[in-house]
C-alpha cells in the first residue's frame, strides 16, 4: 500500500492542468518502471545499471523527438527509482 501512495504522489507532482500532458507522463512513468522490472527480473544488472539503462531509453527517446522534454525524461526516470523502493 505504501508502495501505491508513493506511486501517486510521484505522479501528481510531475502531471500537470491538461489531461494528454497527464496521460504521457504516466505512459513515461510507467514505461520506466515496466523496464526495470523487466531488467531486475531478466538480467544480473545492479541498481545503478538498471537505472543507467532505462536513462539511456528515455534520453534516446527525446532526442528523437523535435525537443528535449525534461518533464518526460524525469517521469521516466521516476518510474525506474520508484520500482527500486523496497519496503
Amino acid at each position: 500500500m505504501k508502495k501505491i501512495l508513493l506511486i501517486l504522489m510521484v505522479l501528481l507532482s510531475i502531471s500537470s492542468t491538461s489531461y494528454a500532458m497527464q496521460a504521457d507522463k504516466v505512459a513515461h512513468f510507467g514505461v520506466g518502471y515496466v523496464i526495470s522490472s523487466e531488467l531486475h527480473k531478466h538480467t544480473k544488472l545492479t541498481f545503478l545499471e538498471r537505472l543507467g539503462c532505462v536513462m539511456i531509453v528515455g534520453a534516446a527517446k527525446e532526442l528523437t523527438d523535435k525537443h528535449w522534454d525534461g518533464k518526460d525524461f524525469l517521469a521516466t526516470c521516476s518510474g525506474a527509482l520508484v520500482y527500486e523502493i523496497k519496503f
